[in-house]
């Protein structure tokens, strides 16, 4: 009997040793299989060229940030966004030396300067990311007289006269589409 009890232990164990070694292959297939089906299944490699920046700066453009009570006659900032020329220019520093862009769209239609020395230094850092190279396509919300009236009955603020939009930026190189359509034409024409 004792034999018989060492036979039956001996084979229940090379039974166990090979069940646990069957199950941990089958373990290991799977696996192999799932890791195997997720790569091929990623996508290819995204190439970065072609990528395009879109700036929207929203709110007065400003050297530095300002608060409504450090201000009166003329200006009149009551919870107006803002944004800080140097931010900007930073923004632009970096779209001129990034060599995975391929071109820059600016929308003017939300922003508006709080002054002349201001939109100027902003037209220099343009001007450069223009001649680093990298085209810049500028758009703003309005050129029609009703466009005009509709954007300003909607943001409630005057907007700069169209005409001298198109001075401004004829005047720095930067090219304007007038549609929103133009614009992702555009966008279309960096990528593609």
């Amino acid at each position: 009997m004792k034999s018989l009890m060492a036979k039956i232990g001996a084979f229940l164990t090379s039974l166990r040793i090979w069940t646990v070694n069957l199950f941990t292959l089958a373990f290991l297939i799977y696996f192999v299989v799932v890791i195997v089906a997720l790569v091929q299944k990623m996508p290819d490699k995204v190439d970065p060229q072609g990528k395009v920046l879109m700036l929207i700066p929203e709110g007065v453009i400003l050297d530095q940030q300002a608060y409504p009570s450090e201000f009166s006659f003329p200006f009149k900032l009551r919870n107006k966004p803002q944004v800080q020329s140097r931010d900007l220019i930073r923004l632009i520093r970096s779209a001129a030396e990034d060599e995975r862009l391929a071109g820059v769209l600016f929308d003017f239609s939300k922003a508006k300067f709080a002054g002349p020395t201001t939109a100027l230094e902003i037209s220099g850092e343009l001007a450069a990311l223009r001649e680093s190279g990298k085209p810049v396509i500028a758009y703003k919300l309005g050129r029609s007289d009703i466009g005009g009236q509709l954007a300003v009955a909607h943001t409630g603020a005057l907007l700069t006269d169209d005409a001298v939009v198109d001075a401004y930026l004829r005047d720095i190189g930067i090219a304007r589409v007038h549609t929103l359509d133009g614009l992702i034409e555009a966008a279309t024409l960096f990528a593609g």
